[in-house]
């Protein structure tokens, strides 16, 4: 299930969201990037012409974390099918600048926007943390 926290009382909010962009984002966000066999890659349109079309390559192109130098934090849920805790095991080593993470026990992929405590147990602490970095843009 990708959301185990989903607030059924705000149903009528969810129905008059835009289905179009629900349905991509249900269908495509998740699936921004993969882990085959511990390299985390762009997402696989199935084709070589298909990822041509997207990718301008006919792989999928590789994210080389590991030369990251941004500070990341990282969210993850335990029961999140999309984005498995073995997936994040494999990749939070190769984060070098992995500042914070917080894992939360029965949280699913959807759970981290559409759950009943997402904004006490994600967005208020994503806000807190941008706060900290927030005159360390530099252009």
């Amino acid at each position: 299930m990708l959301c185990l926290t989903l607030s059924w009382s705000c149903l009528d909010v969810y129905v008059k969201l835009n289905l179009v962009h629900l349905l991509q984002y249900i269908f495509f966000f998740p699936s921004l990037f993969e882990i085959h066999y511990g390299i985390l890659q762009a997402y696989d349109w199935g084709s070589p012409s298909l990822n041509m079309q997207h990718y301008n390559q006919t792989t999928p192109p590789v994210y080389n974390v590991e030369v990251m130098k941004v500070p990341t934090t990282m969210f993850t849920g335990l029961k999140n099918v999309v984005s498995d805790p073995e997936n994040v095991e494999i990749l939070k080593p190769k984060i070098h600048n992995l500042t914070y993470l917080k894992t939360i026990p029965d949280y699913s992929h959807f759970d981290f926007i559409l759950g009943l405590n997402a904004r006490e147990e994600v967005s208020e602490e994503i806000l807190t943390i941008l706060r900290k970095y927030e005159g360390d843009v530099q252009l």
